[in-house]
């Protein structure tokens, strides 16, 4: 009897070991993937600054030219081509966004696993003491 609990005992160790470096890799990539979404919305944050700021220049261009029909119709050309960047542009963050919070509700259930498998875990133990 006493072996037998013996080795539930080592069979539970093992099995939390296990859990226990499963969570420090799903933290690791957790973190990384963090840092990796927030490294391209710092990078996606510039790129729409820049582009407001072209969209901004172009608008003023715009309106010093009014007077020449030649010149309003590229600048107008160039202000929607900036518009439809920037629109793509907001599209990407967003997209960066949905996938960011897609992949934390993916680690919450995994968190959420995990802790349910640790509960598991402490009610059998507690079952066998």
């Amino acid at each position: 009897m006493c072996s037998a609990i013996a080795v539930e005992e080592v069979h539970l160790r093992e099995g939390n070991q296990q859990l226990e470096v499963l969570i420090r890799a799903a933290k690791a990539v957790y973190d990384r993937d963090v840092a990796e979404v927030e490294w391209e919305c710092t990078a996606l944050d510039i790129q729409c600054v820049k582009a407001i700021a072209v969209r901004k220049e172009v608008v003023k261009a715009l309106r010093e030219l009014h007077g020449q029909r030649e010149a309003h119709a590229i600048l107008e050309a160039r202000a929607e081509e900036r518009e439809l960047e920037l629109a793509h542009r907001e599209e990407a963050v967003t997209e960066r966004e949905d996938a960011a919070t897609q992949y934390e509700g993916v680690l919450h259930v995994a968190e959420a696993r995990v802790c349910q498998s640790y509960e598991d875990m402490n009610k059998h133990e507690e079952q066998l003491v």
